[in-house]
Order: C-alpha cells, then structure tokens, then sequence
C-alpha cells in the first residue's frame, strides 16, 4: 500500500544508531519515500539530525512510552524497526535493555495495528540468538534459538522477534551477523573465542539491504532471514584481532592462555545468508573493505604511541580479561562460565 501514488510513507526508529544512520542516508536518496524518524532527544541526537532538518519528519519521544507513541501519525507504509540497546550497556543495564528491545517493541506494534494496519515491519535481530556455535560454526535460519546465558542483549532480540511474528502484521526479521565496523580494543575483546568464525558484513550493506526491502516485501513478508556478508567477508576472530592489533600499532597477540574464553559466546558462519541477497542484492564490500573501515579509525599519530608503549598497553588489557582473573584466582563459578570442562 501507497499513501500517495508512486511514494511510500517509512517510519525508522533506530536512525541515529550505527546501522540507523547509514539507513536514513539511503533512504534520502530516493525519491519515493516520505521518512519519518522517532528518536529519544539528547545532544548527541539533535546535533546528528540537525542536517536533516528540511529531509525528514522527527519525532522525539520514548518508545518506552505508550503516550510518546501515540504521537505518531498513521497509514505508514513500511516500519524499519531498529532501536535497541546493545552491548556493552545491555550488560550493564538488564531491566533498560529488557524495556526497550521487547516492551517497547509490543507497544509500537500494537499502536501500528491501530493507526497502520497494512504496514509492513522489517525488524532487525542479531546473530547472537543463535548462541555459541564455535563447535558448530555453519548455520542455517532453522537452527534452535538458544541465546548464551547472561546474553541479555540476545535474549531480548528473541523475545521482541516473537512479538513481531504475533502481531497479525506483515512483518520480515533480518537477523543481522558481526558487524565489526565499531569493534573496540577492550576487556570484552576477551569474552569470545580465539577460534570462533565471524562473517561480517559493512554497515551500508546491511543498509542497503533493509532500503531495497521496499521493493520486495511480498517476497520477504512472514520470513526470517539470516544477513551476512557471504563469504568473501569470513574470517575468524584471531585473524581479525592480528590484523586489528597490528592496525592499531599494537603488534600481533601474545596474550597468556586462559586470556580469552572458550565458550559462552555467538558468531559464525552463514550457511544460508545468500538466500537475502539473491531477493535484495545488497553486497558491495569484502573482509578487506571492512577492515579499512576500521583501519581509518587509527590515525598515524595514534598509531605511532601505542607502537611505542603496546607492551603496556597490553599489559593493562590482560588486567581486564575477566576470563584470566576467574582462571588465576580459581573463581569456579566463572572459570565453568568462560572454560566449561575445557580447563587444565
């Protein structure tokens, strides 16, 4: 359905995040689309729509809220729905993240089942319900659902994907793989497996996938789909960390055993994520084109002082490997979370 001939009418939660912004600037480049954004306002959000002002309509507002919703209009077309929080601060904020990926989530739909019935909404999951796969690597859309344990980011994605599924809409879920573009040298750099395998996928790509979507939702309507970047973009985690590392002025790693976890982690990968591209065609970028996404984040200068002081630098980063601490003070509790049976 059009609310005006030959131009679809989009509502974008989500828009000043990572995927969200690449998604906004996508969609102003068609002519056919009337962009509504809903979005908590803070000074990071004004000042990222400030250069929208005359392209979209905003709405700022709570989607935690029942009375901010409903200060959206109606007869929406289509529904990108990608607000949510993420980790680190899904760890860190457990009844927050719980409100806003799942609570929330019902109460836009149910505020869309009202005001715009034949909406179609395109949700974006993750990887992460999968849980670990490093024994099992490839997988398929089919697969169980098993989220990690204290995965609260994971757990809500597949919570708020049940209630997209029931909501008597049209609806299609992308459960989006690794994206690495952001990926930070830090204490959760140790959470996930040395061995484990990430397909990634560039940020506008993902993007370009959800605004060809527009075109295609008889073709995507009540499906669930896994979108990766294929296998031009496959490496495993160790590979990347070297070429990260090395990116970074950091050297290669030479981390003690017992640094990283070996278990209680997701990523793999896509058995089946050209089924999306086939339907979207959406892939531009390779492994390499994403690591020149990151390698741009290292300016000379910054890479020339952690050249010169990496071996302290490292030396702080291992303070902060909680799978090392629960390994060298004997924390059984933390060293069954991170190891399993996998320990000496």
């Amino acid at each position: 359905m059009k609310t005006k001939p030959n131009q679809y009418k989009i509502l974008l939660t989500g828009a000043s995040g990572t995927i969200g912004r690449e998604v906004l600037n996508r969609l102003l480049l068609r002519t056919d689309v009337d962009v509504y954004v809903f979005d908590k306002r803070n000074i990071d959000t004004v000042l990222f729509y400030r250069p929208f002002k005359n392209k979209i309509t905003l709405f700022y507002g709570d989607l935690t809220r029942n009375t901010d919703i409903s200060l959206l209009p109606g007869n929406f077309d289509l529904v990108f729905h990608l607000a949510a929080i993420l980790p680190p601060k899904a760890d860190r904020s457990p009844q927050q993240t719980e409100k806003l990926n799942v609570t929330a989530t019902n109460l836009l739909i149910k505020h869309l089942q009202h005001s715009s019935p034949e909406a179609f909404i395109l949700f974006s999951s993750c990887m992460s319900v999968y849980g670990d796969r490093l024994k099992n690597p490839f997988i398929c859309v089919d697969d169980a659902i098993s989220p990690c344990e204290n995965d609260i980011y994971a757990q809500t994605k597949a919570k708020a994907e049940t209630e997209i599924r029931a909501s008597g809409m049209r609806w299609s879920i992308f459960r989006i793989t690794a994206i690495l573009k952001h990926h930070k040298i830090s204490r959760l750099m140790f959470h996930m497996p040395l061995d484990t395998k990430i397909e990634t996928c560039s940020p506008g790509n993902v993007a370009q996938a959800f605004v060809n979507a527009i075109d295609h939702t008889d073709e995507l309507a009540y499906r669930t789909f896994n979108l990766g970047g294929g296998e031009k973009c496959r490496i495993t985690y160790r590979d990347f960390l070297n070429r990260v590392f090395d990116m970074a002025g950091l050297g290669t790693l030479t981390f003690p055993p017992r640094a990283f976890a070996s278990r209680n982690y997701h990523c793999g990968f896509y058995a089946d994520s050209d089924v999306l591209n086939e339907i979207l065609h959406f892939r531009s970028a390779d492994i390499q084109v994403c690591l020149e996404e990151i390698k741009g984040r290292f300016s000379p200068i910054s890479r020339h002082v952690r050249r010169r002081f990496k071996n302290t630098i490292k030396a702080s980063l291992l303070r902060q490997s909680s799978p090392y601490w629960a390994y060298i003070t004997a924390n059984k509790r933390l060293v069954k979370y991170y190891f399993g049976d996998d320990i000496d």
